[in-house]
């Protein structure tokens, strides 16, 4: 008897796991999770005001030597981009902030006054990716064409060839976005290969450079050896452009 009662749960626990959960469930759980995303987003938002004011305060009330002060800029810096962003998000427009304008000012200052910081690098690309962002492409290249010849062991070197050629692109500089695009396919961050090969072709496109804007889309197409996830994303778009490219 004790046995036959162990085998029936053992039947019908399964059933019961894999039960559906309603669509009122559903509901609950994703506003649950909405719910918790937005509590994150005020702590946070809360926490970098507060940490701001302070910050703010004590670089006003206290003499720090040169290195402390730019380490502090830096970080109040990064806090205002924060903050920023978390408005921006909310109104879904960019240059709404005033917590976006402080940061970029603060990131101009210490490039112009502190080139010698050890982190100029981090700062320059935060700098750099802001103005791209914001359509501002020529003080984007500008910006980040300093990271680019003068720290070429940067962690952000290759991510700022790209947005370089991405600002190039919509300057309509195609030649010049080409050969940016290049120096990220000859990099080894496999995650932007695709992409830029992609950007490529359509740079080789509108510079009337047909020949090799097709061929360069097709070897993408065919390409198996780029990271997975991009490539397939890039492929999709790359196999929906093709004819145009092929028939012009």
């Amino acid at each position: 008897m004790i046995k036959h009662f162990c085998l029936t749960l053992v039947i019908l626990a399964p059933f019961h796991l894999q039960a559906s959960p309603s669509g009122d469930d559903l509901v609950k759980a994703w506003k649950g999770k909405q719910e918790a995303y937005y509590k994150g987003e005020e702590l946070v938002e809360g926490n970098s005001k507060e940490a701001i004011v302070k910050l703010r305060n004590i670089l006003k009330s206290y003499k720090f030597s040169k290195a402390k002060e730019i380490v502090m800029l830096h970080k109040l810096a990064d806090l205002e981009l924060n903050l920023g962003r978390i408005s921006e998000n909310k109104n879904e427009n960019l240059n709404k902030s005033k917590h976006t304008v402080n940061a970029i000012k603060i990131y101009a200052d210490i490039i112009n006054k502190y080139p010698q910081y050890e982190k100029i690098d981090q700062v320059i690309f935060s700098y750099g990716f802001e103005q791209y962002v914001r359509n501002n492409y020529n003080s984007a290249f500008k910006a980040l064409d300093v990271l680019v010849k003068k720290h070429k062991n940067s962690k952000y070197l290759v991510d700022s060839y790209l947005i370089q050629a991405d600002s190039m692109f919509e300057l309509k500089n195609y030649k010049g976005a080409t050969n940016r695009y290049n120096k990220v396919i000859n990099s080894d961050r496999d995650e932007l290969i695709a992409y830029s090969k992609y950007r490529k072709s359509w740079a080789l496109y509108n510079a009337e450079a047909y020949n090799a804007a097709y061929s360069n889309l097709t070897a993408l197409i065919l390409d198996n050896n780029q990271h997975q996830a991009q490539l397939m994303s890039t492929k999709k778009e790359a196999l929906t452009d093709l004819p145009l490219f092929y028939y012009k």
